[in-house]
């Protein structure tokens, strides 16, 4: 579904930089899934690189992404239930990424209900200043961007999540490439995994499993699939699948890279 660009800017703007986090961003309330009233936790650990959210008295989830600078995009409740955090995390030579991730609360556990990278700018402009690109041949940018616009409860469907995708790229040299569109991502919820999803997803063959990227070289594990299907985030970027209580992006060379890693203990 396309909408027209003014609407984006109205709505659905998000800064292209990130803004400074104190180390404790104190307590949030929110209300767990069965309507309970709760108090969470947040706190950004720049020694660690992590985020830890806590559900007193003992229930903690950490979030190994974030960026060693204290930054921070946004926090945010929805629907009163849902806890989005958007923030940056480690990219490359010039390439900028951030990521949201949802968290909601179900009889006295956290879940990751959703986690996904939100946010990806490539810039292609420092190479010019080379001999090799004297001309500035290679000089572009893109820009990538979901954004959580609305989240809405139906007693009978659940609940829905609205956002959009924005994606805009720009080439000096070879304009028949460049490109702008704004699509609309329409996730449900899954109730009984606690994640939101646009589409269940099977998994056939072998695949490999990286469940802790932060090693050199990455320790890897082989697991045979067998058409089972598993909650999925598809956009225009890449697929997300929440497999067995993690979320993972999928690659096409059949590998499965988890989003997050156990730090808390």
């Amino acid at each position: 579904m396309r909408i027209s660009l003014v609407y984006l800017f109205v709505i659905a703007f998000v800064s292209n930089g990130c803004f400074p986090a104190g180390n404790d961003r104190g307590k949030i309330v929110l209300n767990s899934l069965e309507g309970d009233q709760v108090n969470i936790n947040l706190k950004f650990d720049n020694v660690s690189q992590k985020i830890t959210v806590s559900l007193p008295p003992s229930e903690n989830l950490c979030i190994s992404d974030y960026v060693a600078d204290n930054r921070v995009e946004k926090i945010e409740v929805k629907n009163g239930k849902f806890l989005f955090l958007s923030f940056c995390i480690r990219g490359g030579s010039g390439v900028g990424l951030g990521a949201t991730i949802c968290i909601c609360v179900s009889k006295g556990h956290l879940y990751k209900a959703l986690d996904i990278i939100s946010r990806d700018d490539e810039s292609f402009t420092v190479p010019n200043d080379n001999v090799a690109d004297s001309q500035g041949l290679y000089y572009g940018n893109t820009t990538s961007r979901i954004s959580v616009i609305n989240l809405k409860e139906d007693m009978d469907k659940g609940y829905k999540l609205i956002a959009t995708e924005y994606y805009k790229a720009f080439y000096k040299h070879t304009p028949a490439a460049n490109s702008e569109s704004l699509d609309t991502l329409k996730l449900n919820f899954d109730s009984g995994n606690k994640v939101f999803y646009t589409k269940d997803t099977s998994l056939n063959g072998t695949y490999s499993i990286i469940n802790d990227p932060n090693v050199f070289p990455p320790k890897t594990e082989q697991r045979d699939f067998n058409d089972e299907e598993y909650p999925c985030v598809e956009n225009n970027e890449g697929s997300y699948m929440f497999v067995d209580g993690e979320w993972y992006m999928l690659n096409p060379k059949k590998k499965l890279l988890v989003r997050e890693w156990d730090i808390c203990k």
